[in-house]
């Protein structure tokens, strides 16, 4: 393989993965008319963590142009798809950018204060300047309360950052294969957490959660890093989908404005 298709494989990996996770976005949202999970604020974050600086304005184009595809096919108008997609690269640039700055090239998540400061220091700098920047936009065109937007932009993507971007740096930095017990363990234990979610949500009775904590529990005492981010991640998306289609405690429905106008 030559040098410029190797150099090419990942701009082209990450495009897809965006769309991927655009598609979980919504998909998660159901009939919210708004993503209320943004796993690509994650990726995108951890893809530029990643990237040589001098390689940032290929992975920002690659970004937007997957961004607005996603877009495209969702129906969105022009002019507020383009302001988002600019929000949304802009947010991942500004947070890669402080977050070099405070802990040097490429950190890892290696130590509690650390880890931290690389979930915190987005969700409260550049998370929330683009989501001003994006309320301003989706005020005007879609007619929502500019504190509603700015409130629902800053959760999606914050827990987006929180979930998803230590799943993607730990997929990245960690080379060695699990060994297949260990992959059948994590898919057990993922299932026994898809089950105590849905008994969780969809249970008439309003059960507690002490089953999803206790199997969460185990899967952090028995799997690696990976496996317990690849967990968090899959109680996000299910947390997100019931949610957002009137199950468990905090229940949604209906779309950003019909909440808003209720």
């Amino acid at each position: 393989m030559n040098g410029s298709l190797r150099s090419l494989l990942p701009l082209v990996a990450f495009g897809a993965a965006y769309l991927a996770g655009a598609e979980l976005g919504h998909w998660v949202s159901g009939g919210a008319g708004f993503a209320t999970f943004w796993p690509n604020s994650g990726l995108f974050l951890a893809a530029l963590l990643r990237a040589p600086r001098a390689r940032w304005p290929l992975f920002l184009a690659a970004g937007l142009a997957a961004n607005l595809l996603s877009n495209w096919v969702h129906g969105q108008p022009w002019p507020a798809s383009i302001a988002f997609c600019v929000a949304n690269a802009a947010e991942a640039a500004m947070g890669a950018a402080l977050l070099e700055r405070l802990l040097g090239p490429a950190p890892k998540l290696s130590g509690l204060k650390t880890t931290m400061m690389l979930l915190l220091v987005p969700v409260v700098t550049s998370v929330p300047l683009a989501a001003v920047v994006a309320a301003v936009v989706g005020s005007a065109t879609f007619g929502a309360p500019f504190r509603v937007f700015v409130e629902a932009w800053w959760a999606a993507d914050a827990l987006g950052v929180v979930v998803a971007t230590p799943l993607v740096l730990l997929l990245v930095d960690v080379r060695e294969a699990p060994a297949r017990a260990r992959v059948a363990e994590l898919v057990v234990l993922l299932l026994a957490l898809g089950g105590a979610a849905a008994w969780v949500f969809l249970s008439s009775r309003g059960a507690t959660p002490t089953w999803l904590l206790l199997v969460m529990a185990a899967i952090t005492l028995r799997l690696r890093s990976r496996g317990v981010a690849l967990a968090a991640m899959t109680l996000a998306v299910l947390a997100g989908y019931f949610t957002n289609r009137g199950h468990g405690l905090f229940a949604l429905t209906g779309s950003l404005l019909e909440r808003t106008a209720a």
